[in-house]
């Protein structure tokens, strides 16, 4: 029993990461980082979420839940750029956690975060798709509820622009992962502006 928990409480050594990963090359920049970050936290969820979160349970206080968000998010920023900075090798919070606690605590880290980001493309695809339907339905653009809806929901068996968004994406990363960080960049422009834009309209309207 002593030798279990001895093996699952074993610290990797961090010059194993460091040998590993020292040959790979740096292929993304400042900016790139800062627009990964801007894409991930204005993405699809905050073209949906305020009005869901102020109706059913922030009310007028909505702003100031963005704003504790905000902080939030940011101290979390800055852990991970401290341990960034402490240990930069491939992994993340997964080879983080495995050198400072142990090959058990990693192996919960990595699975939490594959639950995580499994969750947060299902809610974004979600998003994406209700937003991209009611965008396209005024031009006479209407696919059958079949390919429409999630399955057993109204008739649906698959969301079609959910697949098509995630399958480019895909193939995009993949291939050209530099390219990728480009595409995505451009993307979180697109979004901020639309963000500002909608924004702007609205403190106009309530000051007419």
């Amino acid at each position: 029993m002593g030798s279990f928990f001895n093996k699952i409480a074993r610290k990797e050594d961090p010059a194993i990461y460091q040998n590993k990963d020292g040959h790979l090359k740096r292929t993304l920049r400042v900016r790139d980082f800062l627009a990964l970050g801007v894409g991930t936290i204005v993405s699809t969820s905050i073209f949906t979420l305020p009005g869901i979160v102020a109706a059913e349970h922030a009310g007028p206080a909505v702003a100031l839940s963005f704003l504790l968000a905000a902080i939030v998010a940011g101290l979390v920023a800055f852990t991970y750029a401290e341990m960034a900075a402490a240990m930069p090798f491939a992994g993340s919070a997964y080879s983080w956690v495995n050198v400072l606690f142990g090959e058990f605590f990693g192996w919960v880290a990595g699975w939490a975060l594959l639950a995580e980001y499994f969750i947060a493309v299902a809610f974004v695809a979600s998003g994406f798709s209700a937003n991209l339907r009611g965008l396209v339905k005024p031009i006479g653009i209407e696919l059958p509820a079949a390919l429409s809806n999630p399955f057993g929901t109204n008739g649906g068996f698959i969301r079609y622009y959910c697949c098509y968004r995630y399958f480019i994406n895909c193939i995009i990363t993949i291939t050209w992962y530099v390219r990728s960080s480009t595409y995505g960049k451009h993307f979180s422009y697109f979004k901020s502006i639309s963000y500002y834009f909608i924004c702007n309209r609205r403190f106009n309207s309530n000051k007419c």
